[in-house]
This record gives structure tokens, sequence and C-alpha cells, in this order.
């Protein structure tokens, strides 16, 4: 039955360009559940089907998602940010970055908000390019990208320092009270680097992902990485299929392959523009969020799947699949299964460890809340 499913689809798929909108039942989200559960399993599926995973047909780790709640978004009247661009969830606390206003927003999950942190500028308290955030006990650190600093709060919102070790710093992990784990390709030495935060210095650097280089474009190097306790890392780059994982006491490092997609990979291209005379890079990214999930398992965001199964060719970003793939793989790499999340062009996600996840839906500006059931 599974196969024969699988088949059906790979037909549809082939032949959505000429059917209609309406007809095209097998991709379309509908407002029915039932309907929404056929098409979140249909989409599994049809990104299973290149790759077999562990836990494909194991029920003891199928996840089911109930949306209790949604922030932001361009219908709210007041909403708490514009542009959010990540987000961290601890306990019942979300901290999102929010891009359009270059500040920390920190709210809890009843949509109150609690403090925010930030500008737009370059001096103390202000950002040129908020990126990621992580927390620690009492601590709270948040990328100042533009301006190379990871800024260090307190939890109730006060800067309380800044660290400039490392340049250009892409994400980074807490690995305790008193070391960071960095990532940048910027900086020399490797991808990961280890910072002693009450000196703000490297300890140490290693790693190397063995990044694409791109003609006319450099090295697309944008990296995702998260700590594993309690000795290791794992990071990727969004425009390569690939994890990267890295020994911290043995300062080593090694990459695989993620698995094979269902369709074909757009790859990064350059082309001429003709007003500056100029040669520009295009790039697809593919995956987007790396986070561990309800089993301990990596789940990477899989990024611009359109509506008809391939992977998006241009720069329309109206035609999204209407739900969002998720990768798991375990702790070496191996490649799991998939699940959907039921909300479509979901760029970033995070597990509190307590059956909630948050969402950033990108092009509306929504934050959504999620309870998994096991």
């Amino acid at each position: 039955m599974r196969k024969v499913t699988i088949l059906l689809l790979c037909i549809l798929l082939l032949t959505s360009c000429s059917v209609s909108e309406e007809d095209n039942s097998l991709l379309v989200a509908e407002d029915s559940t039932s309907l929404m559960q056929d098409t979140l399993q249909k989409w599994e599926d049809y990104m299973e089907s290149s790759a077999t995973g562990l836990w494909e047909d194991s029920i003891q780790y199928d996840l089911h998602f109930e949306g209790i709640h949604s922030f932001g978004g361009e219908y709210h009247p007041n909403p708490p940010f514009f542009d959010p661009l990540f987000v961290h969830l601890t306990g019942d606390t979300l901290i999102v970055t929010d891009e359009a206003t270059q500040s920390l927003v920190c709210m809890d999950t009843t949509g109150t908000i609690l403090w925010k942190f930030g500008e737009g500028g370059e001096g103390p308290g202000f950002f040129a390019g908020i990126g990621q955030v992580d927390v620690c006990g009492d601590t709270i650190g948040v990328i100042n990208n533009g301006l190379s600093f990871i800024e260090l709060l307190s939890r109730d919102g006060v800067l309380i320092g800044r660290l400039g070790a490392v340049e250009r710093p892409m994400d980074f992990s807490f690995i305790d009270s008193d070391r960071l784990a960095v990532f940048s390709k910027r900086q020399p030495g490797g991808d990961v680097h280890i910072v002693d935060i009450q000196s703000d210095s490297i300890l140490y650097s290693f790693g190397d992902g063995e990044w694409v280089t791109y003609p006319n474009s450099g090295a697309y190097c944008t990296v995702w990485g998260i700590f594993l306790h309690p000795d290791s890392v794992v990071y990727m780059g969004m425009y390569e299929s690939k994890l990267v994982f890295g020994c911290i006491s043995e300062r080593s490092s090694s990459w695989i392959e993620t698995r094979e997609m269902p369709f074909e990979i757009t790859e990064c291209t350059s082309y001429y523009h003709e007003e500056t005379n100029t040669f520009r890079g295009m790039a697809f990214s593919r995956h987007s969020s790396l986070c561990i999930g309800p089993h301990g398992e990596l789940n990477m965001v899989f990024l611009n799947v359109m509506h008809n199964g391939e992977m998006s060719r241009g720069r329309n970003i109206s035609d999204r699949a209407p739900v969002t793939m998720v990768d798991r793989f375990d702790r070496s790499g191996t490649y799991l299964d998939t699940y959907c999340l039921p909300d479509s062009s979901i760029s970033n996600i995070y597990y509190n460890g307590n059956g909630y996840f948050s969402a950033v839906q990108r092009r509306t500006g929504t934050i959504f809340g999620y309870r998994v059931v096991l």
C-alpha cells in the first residue's frame, strides 16, 4: 500500500502543471482537520520516498502537532515584533530576535511581553545585524553580527557584557557558564571556536566543513550549530546537504552527506546584472534551523520546497508547499525520517524539551506554537 501511495504521489507531481489549483487536492492544504492530516501524511511519504529512514515505519517515534497559538503576523493590530528572525524557547518564555527593529523581544507563551532590548545602531545596547540567541542559566546571549559581537544579557533584559573574540559569529551555543562554542567561517583556524567567557578569548579553534566556493559569489557558509552534551558539536551550512560533527576535547571534525532528496537540488548560480554591469550570486538555501527534538534526535528544516514537490528555481516564493518538512537524524548523522508541520514556509523551529515547539514563519512575521503529541 505504501508503494502504491508513493507511486500515485509521483504521478500527480509530474502532472501538477496541467491541472488546476482546485483539482490539486494532494498538495494543497484544506480547512478540514482530516484533510490536513491526509496532506501531512502524503508529504511525509513523498519526502521519505528517496531514502530509507530508521524510524519511517515506527509508531513509537511518530509526532503529531496541535496548534495552540500564534503571535504577530500581518493582521495583528499591535504585533510584539515585525520581522522575527530567530526564536529560542526556555520553559514557557520565548526570546525572539526582530530584524525589523533590531531588538530582542522576551515574552511568555500567553503573548505577554516581559521586556524588549536594543535597537539599530553601533554602541552598547544597539545592533547592526541581530542574529542567533541562546540561553544558559541566568544568561542570555545574542549575536550582533554586523559588529562582530555576542551580547550578554541577564534574564531580565539588562546588558551585562559583550564578547568580541570571534570575527563575524554566525551561530553559537553555550557549553556551560564559562565557555561558548562559536561557529564562524570568517575567524581563522576553523569553523568552531571555543571561547572563554570571562577573558573574552579564543581557547582554540577546529573544524572544517569543506564548504563549496561558487564562482563570482564567494563562499556560502552561513552556519547553524548546537552543542551536544557532553563533548560534541554538530553544525550545517544552509546551502549544502551535509552535517559536520566535531569533538571538542579532541579538536577534530568529520562530515557526512545527509541523504538523497526526492527532487533535483537547485544549485547556487551567478547571473549578469545589466544595470550595474556586474555578476551577482544567486543562492538557494536548502536547510534552515537545527535543533534537538523530543527523542534527543537532530531536527533539520528543509526550505524552498514548492507546491509541486520541486525545489525553487527562481525568485517566486508564493508557491511554497502547504506544509513544512523537517528531516530527523540521529547523533551520528543517520537519517531517521521526515515529519511535517501544518504550516507553510517555516524557517526556524525550537523545541523546549517539554512538549512545546515554536516556529517562525518569516514571510508573514508570525511565530506559531505547537504542542507535540508523542
